[in-house]
């Protein structure tokens, strides 16, 4: 395999694995979808670590509680 070979094949999987990054599947399910091995996936997908900063920030989201109620003491003491 020449060099522009082994570059193009690069430069094919680096899309690949964005392409599989952005659909959210698994990996078996990406593969069988797309027609590759997954031990083809696997061995690409180290090359091409996620550089993309959402990717290493954590996601946030909103959990709603309901009416708020009014605070109570956990542990009451009298004395």
């Amino acid at each position: 395999m020449s060099q522009k070979e082994r570059d193009e094949l690069r430069q094919l999987w680096a899309g690949l694995v964005a392409e599989f990054r952005a659909s959210g599947l698994g990996q078996a399910q990406w593969c069988r979808e797309n027609g590759y091995k997954v031990r083809h996936l696997q061995y690409w997908l180290p090359k091409f670590p996620a550089s993309d900063a959402a990717a290493s920030e954590p996601t946030w989201m909103t959990v709603e509680t309901g009416s708020p109620t009014p605070a109570s003491p956990a542990l009451m003491v009298h004395c």
